[in-house]
This record gives C-alpha cells, structure tokens and sequence, in this order.
C-alpha cells in the first residue's frame, strides 16, 4: 500500500482490484500509529470477534431464534387475498399453508414486503387499515394487473377486500368471511370429488353467500338418492348449479391466467 495523505487523523490510500481492473478504491481508515485511534479500533474489533462468537454458539446450542411476526387475522391476507379461502389453506401435509403470517409461516413461505411493512412496521393487520393505502409502492402493479390476472388463487377482489376493511375495520371483514369458509367447507365436505377443491373455492370468493346457499340447498334435494360415498354425481350436480348462477352473473368459475 502507498500512502498518499493524512487528513484529520485519518489515512487515505488507494488500492487496484486484482486483474488489472480500472476501477480504484478509496479506502479510508484511523491512523493506527496514533494511541487513541488505535486503542479505539482495538476495542471495537474484540466486541465484533466477541459477538460473532457468542451468535454462534448459541446457534449450535439451539438457545437461538429469530421473532417473526404473527397476525390475529390470517385468513385475510395484508394484500387483500382471501388465505381462509385458498386450496392450499385446505391442504393435508407439509405443503398446507396456514394463511398470512400464520404459524409457521415464514418456514414455507419466501419473505413478503407487504408482510414486512404491514405488519412488522405499522403493527396492522392489512394493508386498508393503513393511512397511506393505496401506496404505489405496493399497489402499484396490482391496480392494472390486478384486475386482469390471477395466479394460485383469484384477484378479483382484492380491492374490494381492502375497501372494506378501510370501511369497516378488519374484524367485521373477518366475520363476513367467516360465512363464506363455512360454506366453503361445507362444499369440500360433501361435495368434493378429489378435482373441485379449487373450482369451490374459486365460488366461494366471487358469489355472494345467498347464491351459494340456494345452490346448496337444492343440491341436497337432487341427491337424495344418490349414495352419500358418490361423490363425484354429487360434485357435478353441485357445479353445474354454481357455473348457472355465474352465468347469470357474467361470472367465471375459473382463474385469469396471463397468458
């Protein structure tokens, strides 16, 4: 190293990259020769060495652990997804997701910037609650993809999840969705013949809850002499019931892929 000047105590060199590299770097550093810089850079370096040591030896202990955040709410998401009314809500094993910043989360899901603003920053539940929503930031995309595209689970109404929240508060969100998941739950009982758990939930989002209770109500007078273990005549005739009433509608039973 060449030394080129002494300003404030302090050293500046400059060092080339290996390979012959154009770029230089400034490095700047205490002046090591003077006591009082150097029993300062000292000290600082033994409590780095300590910390990194003490982190590790609680990692191999197991006495270390990372706090996560967890929400009252997880079956609505900080976005506006309805997680009470996903399929991988109702999935059995490992790859059941157990809804927005539920328990164990972030052990199966990458991590979210929603989550992290919402939640970990502002102590929300979703992101309607916020003064500053809708944010560009976050909503940006999704105001015009949003409407148009889906991906696992609809995102028909996101929005309006959200504008209700802001509305109404986010606990009289959840007792509305609650209707709708036990009648979602009540289709994946009865009804389920192994391929329409994502067709029911698909339903359960964009009809309204009386349409899906009369859609019930006469399925269960059309099977009555239907063996209870045939399920797959009782999802048909269930289905064809919900695809009548979306029509009706302009509604599709069916994800927006991008294509």
């Amino acid at each position: 190293m060449n030394f080129k000047k002494r300003e404030n105590n302090f050293l500046v060199t400059k060092i080339k990259k290996r390979r012959k590299l154009e770029t230089l770097i400034v490095i700047r550093y205490p002046n090591l020769n003077d006591p009082f810089f150097y029993n300062i850079f000292r000290a600082r370096v033994h409590r780095l060495f300590c910390g990194i040591f003490l982190i590790l030896r609680a990692r191999r202990n197991g006495s270390i652990m990372t706090i996560r955040p967890q929400k009252r709410y997880p079956t609505i998401a900080c976005c506006g997804l309805d997680c009470g009314l996903c399929p991988r809500y109702y999935t059995e094993g490992m790859s059941k997701c157990p809804g927005c910043a539920g328990p164990a989360f972030f052990e199966k899901h990458p991590p979210c910037a929603k989550i992290t603003c919402c939640v970990t920053g502002r102590g929300l539940e979703v992101c309607g609650e916020c003064d500053d929503f809708p944010c560009a930031e976050k909503f940006g995309s999704w105001m015009s993809d949003g409407v148009q595209y889906d991906s696992f689970l609809t995102y028909q109404r996101i929005l309006n999840n959200l504008e209700l929240v802001r509305e109404q508060g986010v606990e009289r969100y959840v007792q509305l969705q609650k209707t709708r998941i036990d009648l979602l739950e009540t289709m994946l009982k009865s009804y389920n013949d192994g391929r329409s758990k994502s067709y029911y939930c698909i339903a359960a989002i964009l009809l309204r809850t009386e349409d899906i209770k009369v859609a019930l109500e006469e399925t269960k007078k059309k099977i009555e002499t239907i063996a209870l273990d045939d399920y797959k005549t009782r999802a048909k005739i269930l289905k064809i019931l919900l695809k009548e009433i979306a029509m009706k509608q302009g509604i599709e039973l069916k994800l927006r892929k991008k294509r």
